[in-house]
């Protein structure tokens, strides 16, 4: 959807009602396209020679400026679809056959209508500020019980954190990075998963921002598969920064863990719409190989950047997928429309009778900072024993 429509759209709606002289309306729209071309205006400048400072500044107001737009967008369309709706079945305006009242019902319409933007405006403003602090906050910890079956004693209460999506870029840098490792050190896990889309941006960029991940330690290593958007900001020099962080990239690969006796495989794959990168074969997702040869275990897991991953690997035997890519939906409208492109937006599913799917809704966010109704989270899984099949 057009940035100006978003912009455009509860602007006409408040400009058009609020019986403004004609030099300020030329001036509200002025201010309104200029506000629009911000998001245009950051994209030409994120690789020019300016200081980053400035960079930075454009990009809080671009993104902070159009989360605003997209709550106001949402609400005034989902008012003037209801208002549409009510005045064809109740016939609510009837137009009078003089041209005197017919102009009161028009003045008296207007003054509704503008009374309601305002009200409407106030409240998508109490909305986005509501969703900058959720956006802004240090990530809650959510914890995850996965039963599994014949789970072995030594694997029992096996702690796996779950990282996703932090997309470290514009509005997230170090000091919120830094707030995630300060956490993740004290959950001591056995393992760590970052589940794709690390970073939005060059590492040339983002290296500084990215460093405290280099921090973070398990029993058994950290683990990393590739997003999205990880192959939008160049995933070849990406991947080098990954390892040189401490996490192990699988690329459709598997890796063995024994833990006390317990045996544990962890295989990744490549995310399932990698359009960027240089080599397209050995990026192409493919749940198959990544369990190839792998030796028999008590429990293999699957991580996967996107829930849908669940799809094509429905014949490949595995315990638990963990996914990201959906942020929960992030906020209103789009948490409603995450159904149509994936299978589960968040939290733990079921697959099949002993296999399960965990969806975290993402250690950071996209784009604006506005997180409503869908919390950012570092996801603390536990291994349990399947009490229904085990007793």
């Amino acid at each position: 959807m057009s940035v100006f429509v978003i912009y455009g759209y509860p602007s006409w709606r408040v400009i058009s009602h609020a019986n403004l002289p004609e030099s300020h309306v030329f001036l509200a729209w002025f201010v309104v396209a200029s506000i629009a071309t911000l998001p245009h205006l950051y994209i030409g400048l994120r690789s020019s020679s300016i200081p980053s400072i400035a960079k930075d500044g454009i990009a809080w107001a671009t993104y902070v400026s159009l989360g605003f737009a997209m709550i106001t967008f949402s609400m005034f369309v989902i008012r003037d679809v209801i208002w549409l709706a009510y005045r064809e079945a109740t016939r609510f305006i009837e137009f009078s056959t003089t041209a005197r009242s017919a102009t009161n019902g028009v003045e008296f319409q207007d003054h509704v209508v503008h009374s309601l933007n305002l009200i409407l405006l106030v409240i998508a403003g109490g909305t986005t500020l509501i969703g900058f602090v959720g956006a802004r906050r240090k990530p809650t910890v959510t914890e995850v019980q996965i039963p599994i079956h014949n789970l072995p004693q030594g694997l029992r209460n096996f702690r796996i954190v779950q990282l996703s999506d932090i997309h470290v870029g514009p509005t997230i840098k170090r000091a919120f990075v830094q707030k995630i490792v300060d956490t993740v050190s004290e959950l001591d896990p056995d393992l760590i998963a970052l589940t794709g889309d690390l970073a939005d941006g060059s590492v040339s960029v983002l290296e500084k921002d990215v460093a405290p991940l280099g921090q973070m330690k398990s029993r058994h290593g950290n683990f990393f598969v590739t997003g999205n958007h990880d192959y939008y900001s160049g995933i070849d020099q990406w991947l080098i920064k990954i390892k040189k962080l401490g996490f192990r990239p699988l690329l459709n690969e598997h890796h063995l863990i024994t833990h006390q006796g317990g045996s544990l495989v962890v295989a990744g794959v490549t995310d399932i719409s990698n359009t960027s990168a240089s080599d397209k074969n050995q990026h192409k997702s493919d749940p198959e190989a990544a369990f190839r040869f792998s030796p028999t275990s008590d429990v293999r897991i699957l991580l996967a950047h996107q829930p849908k991953t669940a799809e094509s690997a429905h014949h490949v035997d595995f315990h638990l997928q963990l996914s990201g890519h959906t942020h929960g939906g992030q906020f209103i409208p789009w948490k409603y429309l995450i159904p149509l492109q994936q299978p589960f937006v968040a939290g733990l599913h079921r697959l099949k009778k002993n296999s399960w799917i965990y969806v975290s809704r993402g250690t950071g966010y996209w784009g604006p900072p506005i997180r409503l109704g869908a919390s950012s989270e570092i996801s603390l899984i536990t291994l349990v024993t399947n009490t229904e099949n085990d007793q």
